[in-house]
């Protein structure tokens, strides 16, 4: 049986020491191992640790980074001594999470331990100010969490901000102002158990084999309708992780500033060159969105990348040659479809070159140089992080653009006959 790790974070000053010691005490818990990888202001109380038999090892930055294997080692170790019902985890607010988890994940400890819960905690003036602006750790560390907890709450527009702050990081992640009673709450959730939930999914399937025969009784075709909406499914997919894997590779492997400077700074130029930049992109309507929202973080202006977004499902040369044999070889119908396409699409880019809103970006977090789909969390420099950012980063692409594509179908599937 693994050891359960909880895990706080947050930046100096934030109250981890304090939340830790809450929740042990509010617990009653005793025999615990405390990690602290940040000393600030506050203390364990000694005595307190001493009478329940909290046992607390720190490391310093310069340690960890160069020492990693030797810090897992001891820590084996001590877990080989002692048998801990808990560990806690003091994490340094500027490090990022992933170096954490090298460590808790290592050959050495992930036999004997396990991630059970990790928990940000955030004074809403101080978070405000530095998140976003203090580099990847403090993003990877939002992102990485299961709950975060607020501090210091008496202005309602800056915890609204930084609750939107979060979401956009951890769209996944519960937010809740900081208290002792949602702290016992968070920390009494139980995981599932694995039988019960193979127990729903069998109820479920069987529930789901009756539905259909039920259907199939009274004459609604359910099966076909399964049929067509994945065979439209399947054909949109490998056009959408294209577009995935392009605005992943915008975001993560070209620096901020590079598109800026590319596209002309003439709006009209800039709209031609979008409209020209779809024609090399073979990615269909749902694919041109994360392609258009990476242009959009990278400092392309919003004209230019409104007309990729809306030309390149016309005028990218798969579309051309399907057009061309769809109307039996009729050059005719290529110049008009693709005409007027791009007539239509350099339209919309100029109504919005005209009235450019302002929250174009729902959910950035106000700054569109960071990425917010968690791919930050790795730690590794050099070409392989790079690689990791990128995995990822299509990862959470594909899955946030993937559910409007299921829904579209699904709705287009009903209407058929």
């Amino acid at each position: 049986m693994t050891t359960p790790v909880y895990i706080v974070e947050g930046f100096l000053g934030s109250g981890k020491t304090k939340l830790i010691e809450n929740s042990l005490r509010l617990r009653h818990c005793r025999n615990v191992l405390i990690f602290q990888f940040e000393e600030g202001e506050e203390v364990l109380d000694t005595k307190e640790a001493e009478r329940c038999s909290w046992k607390i090892r720190s490391w310093d930055r310069d340690e960890l980074e160069t020492h990693l294997e030797e810090v897992a080692d001891r820590v084996e170790v001590e877990l080989e001594i002692h048998r801990y019902e808990e560990i806690w985890v003091e994490w340094n607010g500027m490090e990022r999470f992933g170096t954490l988890e090298k460590l808790l994940l290592s050959n050495a400890l992930r036999r004997r331990i396990h991630i059970e819960r990790v928990m940000y905690l955030a004074d809403v003036e101080m978070a405000g100010m530095m998140l976003g602006q203090t580099g990847e750790g403090p993003i990877s560390q939002v992102a990485s969490s299961d709950v975060i907890y607020l501090r210091n709450t008496e202005d309602e527009n800056a915890v609204k901000q930084l609750e939107h702050m979060c979401k956009a990081l951890a769209p996944s992640t519960e937010v809740w102002e900081y208290s002792k009673e949602a702290l016992l709450d968070e920390l009494g959730k139980q995981k599932g158990s694995p039988l019960l939930e193979w127990l729903a999914f069998a109820l479920l399937a069987c529930f789901l084999l009756m539905v259909v025969a039920l259907a199939e009784q009274r004459g609604v075709p359910l099966i076909r309708y399964f049929t067509i909406f994945m065979g439209v499914f399947l054909q949109a997919v490998p056009f959408l992780l294209l577009g995935v894997l392009i605005s992943s590779a915008i975001q993560v492997f070209i620096p901020v500033g590079v598109l800026e400077r590319i596209f002309p700074s003439n709006p009209v130029f800039a709209m031609g060159m979008g409209i020209g930049a779809g024609f090399f992109l073979p990615v269909c309507d749902c694919a041109s969105i994360p392609v258009f929202q990476g242009l959009l973080k990278k400092g392309v202006p919003l004209p230019a990348a409104i007309c990729f977004m809306t030309a390149a499902p016309i005028v990218n040369p798969v579309i051309l040659l399907s057009t061309y044999y769809a109307f039996n070889g009729s050059f005719r119908a290529v110049f008009y479809r693709t005409g007027l396409g791009i007539l239509c699409s350099f339209l919309i880019g100029t109504s919005f070159f005209i009235r450019k809103p302002t929250d174009y970006l729902k959910g950035e977090a106000g700054n569109t140089s960071f990425c917010t789909c968690g791919c930050y969390r790795e730690s590794r420099s050099g070409r392989l992080g790079r690689a990791e950012q990128f995995l990822w980063h299509a990862r959470m692409e594909f899955y946030s653009v993937a559910r409007y594509l299921v829904v579209g179908i699904a709705v287009s599937t009903c209407f058929r006959r």
